[in-house]
């Protein structure tokens, strides 16, 4: 067994890629990550497919695959695919992790994982990730952790600042309270992983991810990694003789626009909205955009205003209406959000796109022969999708569900996935009048002003510490083999439910001698949780990943 003062400290760096990192190794603007990777052990970390953070973070904390953990898409499914909520840690159907470590007497510290709300009641401390409700009620274990919050964030649970800042021309003051936001998350960490007298800590950073999103500059996401890197070192300083494991979720990469994808489905016959609904939704969210974007006028009076005038120009004569949109939206510019409930259920193929997924639910209505059909249809048709005149597709892969995954928990997720849309990324938006194509793909390519990124399924994964070798570049692993590497370090056997292997190679000699008799699998009860979130939590984690673009 590990030495009883030794920490691990699992080190997230969200949505990093060695495409990335590498640059600024380079020109040594990463000292710490570099130090590491000196020592250490490192390469690729295969990312679930499709590359999705909620997949990936929850075969990450569990050890398997996402047909046997059950989250299949940041939306989850219920009342038989026509109803559609936030995905939350209560979704995942299996032991954690940290269920073993604690079993064997092991102190674990969960710190800003996504989809890790409400909190599980761990031996050791639990603070859950940022699309946790603002409040965070739940989302902290034990009680007396937010005695240490309130003193280093003023606040109840760490909030994020406010992605608004980007589009109101702040992104300066926003970075610095990002960048601030992280060292506190570190400040925070530090002090727990000694009062709690945590072994094994797992912190997560998502400024990269976020800012790979939302920040047109990449020498903005350049700057979030040596904010990044800082804190690593800190931790390095903290422990150094601990064994450090840095991975990310998936990978990432710049796009040239996006794809409206719920264009093409209408376009298609696949997806219908529901003409009043869309009217008054649409009408809202292009007064919206005039009044914030061109007048400058925001606040309870501009929305007062605003809900009043929807409810009398949605109504409008059709011709009337849409000369309106036209003279508001003259640069053709907006692209409306449209949620699942404008979906049409009784003209439509499909009931719901997930675009963050590029997932797509068939409706539960249509004959099990018309279900069939719709999905060979669209797997044919998305497979052809070409971004251009080059010959490059739109999509990677594009797959029926069961083929992608498959557990005891594979029926909830989309019917379709498609991913390795490099070039563009998917939106859930709408051009607010209807669009009449001459079927080339390009015609659904539009700029994007507020999101400028999308995943990869290539992650990052590095071991350094007296129980890793140094092997410089080794191997591919998949995400999944992280956690069973973990429960290894510290003499348990990989979990029978496990999809993912431990890393032996990358252990020390001595490290291999001692877990060479842990072949042996073995399992472990799931530990106990808070009361399941309410609907008003739901709407409000729905609105921040709204804001984020994830729905």
């Amino acid at each position: 067994m590990a030495e009883s003062n030794k920490k691990t400290i699992v080190f997230g760096i969200d949505g990093v890629c060695w495409e990335y990192l590498n640059p600024l190794l380079d020109s040594k603007r990463l000292p710490n990550l570099a130090r590491l990777m000196q020592g250490g052990t490192y390469g690729i970390l295969k990312s679930t497919k499709p590359p999705l953070s909620p997949l990936a973070w929850s075969s990450f904390l569990t050890g398997r695959n996402p047909g046997n953990h059950g989250v299949l898409d940041w939306w989850h499914v219920e009342d038989n695919k026509l109803s559609f909520r936030p995905s939350n840690a209560l979704d995942r159907k299996c032991s954690h992790f940290w269920d073993y470590l604690n079993e064997v007497g092991l102190r674990v510290g969960i710190q800003n994982i996504p989809l890790t709300y409400p909190a599980a009641k761990i031996d050791g401390y639990y603070l859950s990730g940022f699309d946790s409700p603002e409040d965070g009620r739940k989302g902290v274990y034990p009680s007396g952790v937010r005695d240490s919050i309130r003193k280093l964030f003023g606040t109840e649970f760490p909030v994020l600042p406010s992605f608004s800042l980007i589009s109101e021309g702040r992104s300066k003051e926003f970075k610095q309270q990002y960048f601030s936001y992280n060292d506190r998350q570190t400040d925070l960490a530090l002090e727990l992983v000694d009062r709690c007298d945590i072994r094994v800590l797992v912190i997560n950073y998502q400024t990269n991810d976020h800012f790979n999103h939302r920040m047109k500059e990449f020498s903005d996401i350049e700057r979030a990694l040596e904010n990044i890197d800082r804190n690593l070192g800190r931790f390095m300083n903290a422990y150094p003789h601990g064994n450090f494991i840095v991975i990310s979720d998936h990978g990432s990469v710049r796009t040239r626009g996006a794809f409206l994808i719920l264009d093409w489905l209408q376009n298609n016959g696949y997806l219908k909205l529901k003409y009043s609904r869309k009217r008054l939704h649409f009408t809202n969210a292009t007064l919206a955009h005039f009044f914030r974007d061109t007048l400058n006028w925001r606040g309870n009076l501009e929305r007062a205003f605003r809900k009043i005038l929807t409810y009398t120009l949605a109504y409008l004569p059709r011709i009337l209406w849409e000369a309106l949109i036209r003279r508001l939206d003259r640069n053709k510019s907006l692209r409306i959000y449209c949620p699942p409930e404008l979906v049409d259920l009784k003209h439509s193929k499909l009931s719901f796109c997930s675009a963050a997924l590029s997932g797509f639910y068939v409706n539960p209505g249509l004959s099990s022969a018309e279900g069939e059909k719709t999905r060979d249809e669209l797997v044919r048709q998305l497979g052809q999708l070409l971004l251009d005149d080059s010959g490059k597709s739109v999509f990677s892969a594009v797959a029926r569900s069961e083929d992608i995954n498959v557990g005891d928990f594979s029926t909830g997720g989309p019917d379709v996935i498609a991913w390795g849309a490099h070039e563009v990324h998917m939106r859930s938006n709408c051009r607010p009048l209807a669009l009449h194509s001459d079927g080339t793909p390009s015609t659904y390519i539009v700029d994007d002003a507020s999101y400028f990124g999308t995943h990869t399924e290539n992650g990052v994964y590095l071991f350094n510490g007296s129980d890793f070798r140094s092997l410089g570049t080794s191997d591919n692993l998949e995400i999944t083999d992280i956690p069973a590497t973990i429960l290894a370090l510290h003499g348990i056997p990989t979990p029978d439910e496990f999809d993912g292997i431990a890393a032996w190679e990358s252990f020390s000699e001595d490290r291999q001698k001692d877990t060479s008799s842990i072949a042996a699998r073995t399992r472990a009860p799931r530990g106990s949780r808070e009361d399941p979130i309410t609907a008003e939590e739901e709407e409000e984690v729905r609105k921040k990943l709204e804001s984020l673009g994830y729905m």
